[in-house]
């Protein structure tokens, strides 16, 4: 080393020798290698060497100064004796490398990977090995570029099944890099520890994966979803749905399907990009708009081409025939243009009631038989009971019985002595009116007692002994209190109706919702010969029959119903008849607008949408508000209010996605001033009522319609009805005209076409708008969203038709434009070759293949961009070359490819005269002239055609912003997007060059939209809306 330096090295001892060779005059960094050097030679050079002059003794103390940190880890201190410290340094070599050989000991299998990556990067930190090993490795096994394949291996590990193929061909690429700089670096530990150590693993990784489904073929089938078409309509839209199943064992990657119906449809687009499916993932619905051009009414035989490719890079394809059946030609739309087959009243009529076949036979038998039985029928508000009473008048069985239905409204006011006063008058008048036999029979004077009609009905049987009556007071717990709490009046009441009801020809229904529980509590005595009889929701297990007709029976004639619809309407109304009928109403004017008969899963959930934006808290009040037991008005409100700020705080943890469990329901209900115990009480209460249930200690809404209006609209609504302050209440107010709406997202997504296969429902975006914290937060982005240009597989032909249109007009000025022979399929341009770019070529050649068939050229003019000399060559006349691409943000891509692909072949191109476009769906105008003027000095002939051009106008936050003109507005907006796009996409958070986008394809969105969109980042936990391929 001396000698290197320019030292005469022949007069100078070893001492010496080392002593200046660890001189402070030396640099530090060489100091410590040198030291490093030496540290080795203690271990293996003969101790003779070192024995003469005292040098050992010099190289020790030398290093104990280069080295504190190996002094430490060998615990040599000064109180360690010298001969102590020379056998520790001697050790320490062959200690380091016994650290290494540990940490590269490979493991039998992958599953433990990451305990070995962890071994080898802690190792990187032990101070024997940083001051023994790490000196002589070369660079690209450095801590941080040996990290790289190891971060790679353990990916691939933990990924999830869509990502085993990606993160496997980065993991075997890193190995194979590493280990072919390892070839070229036969150095010791390169040699005994390295190599080996990636040899290995990548053995492992490669023989993993060669025996595992992901190296295995993929089966696709294709199927049809069972829905009938309108196909009898002109100019019906209909969207064809079929279903991709993947039987494995290994995974489908480009996934495409084609269909083709002749000249019965207008598709707005034939084909679809599936993207990758797993080995067992069944993906539906992959929904085709079409619009019926030619009518039928018989079925659409539909030519189906499915294409994929498996893990090896192999192409598959299947193609098939499904015959997709038409809707009956005759169904009346025009006379059920006002028609409302789930009316919400109550129903009059026999053959409507729908599903309570158990409870009306019951009735029926107790009531034809020899003395007349009486009923407490009861249960929650909008279950049916009314209908179940008042259809008894219809009933052929109950002929010759008189039934008076009597709602309370007839006859109730505020007092109660006079409310008894109208009621016996009422049934006096109506038996009079209806039973000609007892016309002479005049109403007494009720004096506030019941007890006249005793001897007014003794009377009546006497004139008429065939005379057998039944008087249903409906809506009974809306009576004044005083007529069922304890006291004079009530016993003197209930008294009479008991002593009634004991006559043989004489029957009573009191009909009540759940304050029942309470008359019949206070009452249970003068009421025990009454049957209870409660009318709940519909169960799955014993009345599934009574739900399906409930459901089908009333449009039975024209319509259909699936199974699977059926099923999802069941899961969101838990066999509540109201319920069942409301989002039924709303899925009947949806399937009249559209003139589509045929109902699956698609349409109910649309349905189910809708009905959640258009129910009001009215139609869930009585959740809270019935069934309270209390001996006071003024108690009554009291745990009305009470239930009222449970549900609230309910609603705010669910809509927060916590656990719903008491403690956090208590957390939030106790800034009202409730404790756990009430809390507790009330929800105890919910779930005996059947309003709640639970499940592992978590609460949830019986009715799922329920529950997502709860979340989605009745938390402002709970929280207003609480408010009484008018400052507070404004600002509640304007909090929920802010929140996104299920509706406003429905209405949204159906404007949009499907994204890389999957269907774009409410369910999707809304939890994506929730990761914005707040409600204006998550309004500002839906308005963007409102904004986004996307780009249907319909639109993206549109444009790629619209951009060969200008390709046409510029050939045809040069007189160039050649079509195809004749009996050829393919017509038009014959002499242009269609290219693409990029770095993923699948993706471009699909759009290349799109452009192509859209404007019916030849599938063998599609060139690779690295083949086009070839085929320039091969083919001798050809006037054009086009290369396709979907989005010019930047340009930088299409320059950058353009100046790679087109200088080989810059002077064919211009010795043939052959000219060369770029043919972009969309982009800015002013980033496609910056591709034509960097591009044009390589090719002359050289034009961009860009079909949507986009201008500074459609830039999220620039000046001239029409997306958002407001300046505060814009302001606001860029505050929100910058701050999460900061988190997602720090160097770009408004998009790859500032672009400011808001676009989005069917099969990829570009990275010049705001990252909020599709990037996933650094933020944990971030669900990009549309995730990129």
């Amino acid at each position: 080393m001396l000698a290197h330096q320019g030292a005469d090295v022949r007069s100078i001892s070893n001492a010496d020798a080392i002593t200046q060779v660890l001189s402070p005059r030396e640099p530090a960094k060489d100091q410590r290698f040198f030291a490093a050097v030496f540290l080795r030679l203690l271990s293996t050079v003969p101790q003779e060497i070192y024995d003469l002059d005292n040098s050992r003794r010099v190289l020790v103390t030398k290093l104990l100064g280069r080295f504190p940190e190996v002094s430490q880890a060998l615990e040599i201190d000064n109180n360690t004796q010298g001969y102590e410290r020379l056998h520790a340094f001697e050790a320490a070599a062959a200690a380091a490398d016994g650290y290494l050989a540990h940490a590269l000991a490979p493991n039998r299998s992958l599953a433990s990977f990451e305990q070995t990556r962890q071994r080898v990067m802690r190792v990187y930190q032990n101070p024997l090995v940083v001051a023994i090993v790490v000196p002589f490795l070369p660079d690209f096994l450095s801590k941080r570029n040996i990290g790289v394949p190891l971060s790679a291996v353990h990916s691939h590990v933990v990924s999830e099944p869509r990502l085993t193929i990606p993160t496997y061909t980065d993991a075997k690429e890193s190995l194979e890099t590493i280990l072919d700089d390892c070839t070229q670096y036969d150095t010791h530990y390169v040699r005994e520890f390295f190599r080996p150590f990636f040899a290995a693993l990548l053995d492992r990784l490669t023989t993993a994966f060669e025996s595992s489904p992901f190296n295995q073929p993929a089966r696709l089938s294709l199927k049809e979803l069972g829905k009938n078409y309108p196909f009898t309509i002109p100019e019906a839209e209909v969207r064809l749905a079929f279903a991709v199943e993947n039987e494995g064992p290994g995974m489908a990657f480009d996934v495409g399907l084609e269909i083709d119906t002749d000249d019965y449809l207008s598709l707005s687009t034939p084909s679809q990009f599936l993207d990758q499916i797993d080995s067992g993932e069944r993906l539906e619905p992959i929904e085709f708009v079409a619009n019926v051009a030619t009518t039928t009414p018989t079925s659409i035989l539909v030519a189906c081409s499915l294409t994929w490719t498996d893990s090896d890079g192999s192409p598959r394809t299947v193609e098939d025939f499904i015959d997709l059946p038409a809707q009956p030609s005759n169904i009346p739309w025009e006379e059920l243009k006002h028609a409302e087959p789930y009316s919400l009243e109550p129903v009059t009529k026999a053959k409507d009631l729908i599903g309570r076949s158990q409870e009306t036979t019951l009735l029926i038998s107790k009531l034809r038989a020899e003395s007349v039985g009486s009923f407490c029928v009861y249960g929650q508000r909008r279950v049916g009971k009314t209908s179940v009473v008042v259809t008894l008048e219809d009933m052929p069985e109950l002929n010759g019985i008189t039934i008076l239905n009597l709602e309370t409204g007839m006859f109730i006011i505020p007092d109660a002595r006079g409310t008894i006063n109208n009621l016996g008058a009422i049934i006096c008048n109506a038996l009079i009116e209806r039973h000609p036999k007892l016309a002479s029979l005049t109403t007494p004077d009720f004096s506030g007692a019941l007890a006249p009609l005793s001897g007014f009905l003794a009377a009546a049987f006497r004139l008429d002994p065939s005379l057998r009556l039944v008087v249903v007071l409906d809506e009974f717990d809306a009576l004044p209190p005083a007529l069922y709490r304890r006291g004079d009046i009530s016993h003197a009441f209930f008294t009479t109706i008991r002593s009634l009801s004991a006559r043989r020809p004489l029957g009573f229904i009191l009909v009540g919702g759940e304050t029942m529980a309470e008359i019949l509590s206070t009452q249970g005595e003068m009421l025990n010969k009454f049957r209870p009889l409660r009318i709940d929701y519909l169960e799955k297990q014993s009345q599934w029959s009574d739900f399906v007709q409930l459901v089908r029976r009333p449009i039975e004639d024209w319509a259909t119903i699936t199974d699977e619809a059926v099923t999802m309407l069941y899961g969101m109304t838990a066999g509540n008849p109201f319920f069942t009928k409301f989002i039924c109403t709303e899925l009947v004017e949806e399937m009249k607008r559209r003139r589509d008969a045929f109902v699956t899963g698609a349409e109910m959930r649309r349905a189910i949408a809708v009905s959640v934006g258009h129910a009001g808290i009215n139609n869930f009040q009585h959740f809270w508000d019935d069934g309270v037991v209390a001996s006071s008005d003024e108690r009554i409100d009291e745990e009305r209010a009470c239930r009222r700020r449970v549900m609230l705080s309910l609603g705010e943890v669910l809509r927060s996605k916590d656990r719903c469990s008491v403690e956090n329901i208590a957390t939030r209900a106790s800034r009202f001033g409730l404790g756990e115990t009430d809390v507790h009480r009330v929800l105890a209460d919910f779930e005996k009522r059947k309003v709640l249930v639970q499940n592992n200690d978590e609460y949830s809404c019986k009715v799922r319609l329920f529950e997502r209006w709860l979340v989605d609209e009745g938390v402002n609504a709970l929280d207003l009805t609480l408010v009484e302050e008018e400052s507070l209440r404004t600002k509640l107010e304007a909090e929920e005209r802010r929140r996104v709406k299920d509706r406003e997202i429905s209405i949204l997504v159906d404007t949009w076409g499907n994204y890389r296969g999957r269907q774009i429902t409410d369910i999707r975006v809304k939890p994506w708008l929730e990761q914005f914290e707040t409600t204006e937060e998550q309004r500002v982005v839906f308005e963007l969203l409102k904004k986004l240009r996307f780009y249907s597989g319909g639109l993206i032909r549109e444009k790629l038709r619209s951009g060969h249109g200008f390709v046409l007009r510029e050939l045809a000025g040069r007189g160039v434009i050649r079509k195809a022979p004749e009996g050829r399929a393919r017509r038009m341009t014959d002499n242009v070759l269609i290219s693409f770019y990029g770095g993923d070529g699948k993706r471009g050649y699909m759009y290349a293949k799109m452009y192509a068939d859209e404007n019916n050229i030849y599938h063998g003019r599609i060139v690779a961009p690295r083949r086009l000399q070839k085929k320039i060559e091969s083919l001798g006349d050809v006037a054009g070359v086009v290369f396709v691409d979907d989005f010019i943000g930047t340009g930088k891509t299409a320059v950058r490819s353009l100046q790679d692909y087109l200088p080989p072949l810059a002077q064919r191109l211009d010795q043939a005269q052959i000219d060369v476009f770029l043919v972009a769906i969309s982009g800015f105008a002013n980033a496609a002239d910056k591709v034509s003027r960097e591009v044009s000095p390589i090719v002359h002939r050289f034009r961009v055609s860009v079909s949507d051009p986009l201008t500074d106008a459609d830039k999220c936050f620039g000046d001239k912003s029409a997306i958002l003109p407001v300046p505060t507005e814009r302001a606001r907006a860029k505050e929100v997007i910058g701050s999460y796009g900061r988190k997602l996409f720090k160097e770009s958070p408004f998009g790859f060059g500032n672009c400011q986008a808001l676009v989005v394809f069917e099969n990829t969105c570009p990275n010049n939209s705001l990252p909020i969109l599709w990037a996933t980042g650094s933020e944990a936990g971030w669900e990009p809306l549309f995730s990129r391929p």
